[in-house]
C-alpha cells in the first residue's frame, strides 16, 4: 500500500531538487534569447519642439508581440519594482502593449531621458532585466 505522507513529503521536496531556473523558465521571467529593445526615433541627443514621437521595436523578434511579452517606457527614471513584482504603469513607466512600435509624449520643456524596458506578459521585469540604451532628448 502507498504510504500518503511519504508521497506527500516527496511532493514537497521535489522544488528544492530542482533548479531555480527551471521555474523561472516556467513563470516566464527569463528573458527570450537575443531579444533587446531598441529606439529608431528620435536620435540621442536630438531637440525637439512639441510633442517627442517615439519609434521602438525589437532586436530578435521584430515588432513588439503583443500577450508574449511587453515594453515599458521608463520616462525621466530607472526606478523598478522589487524583483518579482510586475510595473505599475504612470507617467514615468508608460505600458506599451499590443504590438504597436511608436508612442507620442508631451514633455515639459527641458532635458529628459528615455528608456526601453522589456517584461513579460504580466509586466514583470526579466531577470535579467532587459533594458535598451538609454535616450536623453531636449524638447523646447
Amino acid at each position: 500500500m502507498i504510504d500518503r505522507r511519504r508521497s506527500f513529503a516527496l511532493l514537497l521536496a521535489v522544488p528544492l531538487l530542482v533548479p531555480p531556473l527551471v521555474f523561472a523558465q516556467a513563470s516566464g521571467r527569463v528573458p527570450p534569447s537575443n531579444t533587446r529593445p531598441f529606439f529608431s526615433a528620435p536620435a540621442n541627443g536630438q531637440a525637439i519642439r512639441g510633442d517627442v514621437i517615439v519609434r521602438y521595436g525589437l532586436r530578435g523578434e521584430g515588432p513588439v508581440p503583443g500577450g508574449v511579452v511587453r515594453l515599458f517606457l521608463l520616462v525621466d527614471t530607472d526606478a523598478l519594482p522589487a524583483r518579482g513584482l510586475a510595473i505599475a504603469p504612470d507617467a514615468n513607466r508608460i505600458a506599451l502593449a499590443g504590438g504597436q512600435t511608436e508612442t507620442t509624449l508631451k514633455l515639459a520643456p527641458g532635458q529628459h531621458v528615455l528608456q526601453l524596458l522589456l517584461t513579460d506578459a504580466d509586466g514583470v521585469p526579466y531577470d535579467p532585466t532587459v533594458l535598451s540604451e538609454q535616450l536623453a532628448v531636449t524638447v523646447q
